[in-house]
């Protein structure tokens, strides 16, 4: 029941941001009002992190469990950059922080993230089964790659912006696209035993919605037009997606996991 809880608060929330971010434009933006806007990522943000935690209880097999224990520390940097940013542009009404202290948080998100899906990864791995998913996943990420260098990297690096916000604006995008891929990698095995592959495919399906909106987010810094009061503002509501995702992967993870369970008591 909990955890049914926590999927529904998570996708109400992600609703509410949709609803007060087109009524907050349409009516004309109003800098009092960000903290309600603010907030919401930090609300999403921690339920991904409870929920993750929570998951970690229902993995089939202590390698699972280990790597999603390290999702859930990577999630909780996430959830204090969120928070940190809250404080900065919400309390001490500083417009845009970037980069600043939240940065910190979020990069250092990335290190639990990435070695928890490389570890699973290296568990799963089948060699015998792998080529034909390696040779999809690869070029799926040989076309992101493209994709970001002429539309992204090379911008970036000829801006004349800072070499700290230059490197933060690179390493987000790339640290998604890393993360995109190794979980559509996890997905791709996990599928072959069926169904428990699915909730690793909303988890890479959230790491592209955060790949994007990286990317976006990077290239409207640096040319200025990324704040409160700018159409562009809308890249909050993928990010606020991305986090109701992970609740609804741990969900769907949940699920299907005591489902597998009964099954193989049932034979």
């Amino acid at each position: 029941m909990k955890s049914v809880i926590l999927a529904i608060l998570s996708v109400v929330t992600f609703l509410f941001s949709i609803y007060f971010y087109f009524y907050d434009y349409f009516i004309g933006f109003k800098f009092e009002t960000i903290a309600i806007y603010d907030i919401l990522p930090v609300i999403l943000a921690l339920l991904a992190a409870i929920y993750i935690g929570y998951c970690a209880k229902c993995a089939l097999e202590p390698s699972e469990r280990k790597a999603i224990l390290w999702f859930f520390a990577g999630m909780f940097f996430w959830f204090l950059g969120e928070l940190l940013w809250f404080w900065y542009e919400a309390i001490l009404q500083i417009e845009t922080p970037y980069p600043s202290i939240a940065d910190v948080f979020w990069i250092l998100g990335y290190i639990p993230f990435i070695a928890g899906a490389a570890y699973h990864l290296k568990s799963i791995f089948l060699p015998t089964n792998s080529k034909i998913k390696k040779t999809m996943v690869s070029l799926v990420a040989i076309g992101m790659f493209i994709v970001l260098t002429f539309l992204l990297f090379i911008p970036i690096v000829k801006a004349n912006i800072s070499l700290l916000e230059k490197i933060a604006d690179i390493f987000y995008p790339v640290g998604d696209f890393i993360l995109f891929v190794l979980f559509l990698y996890i997905a791709t095995i996990q599928l072959k035993t069926g169904p428990l592959g699915k909730p690793w495919l909303v988890f890479s399906l959230a790491f592209l919605l955060l790949s994007v909106a990286d990317m976006l987010f990077s290239w409207a810094t640096f040319k200025n037009i990324y704040g409160y009061g700018y159409a562009i503002d809308f890249l909050d509501l993928p990010y606020n997606l991305a986090y109701a995702l992970f609740t609804i992967a741990c969900y769907l993870k949940e699920r299907i996991t005591k489902t597998h369970i009964l099954s193989l008591v049932k034979f």
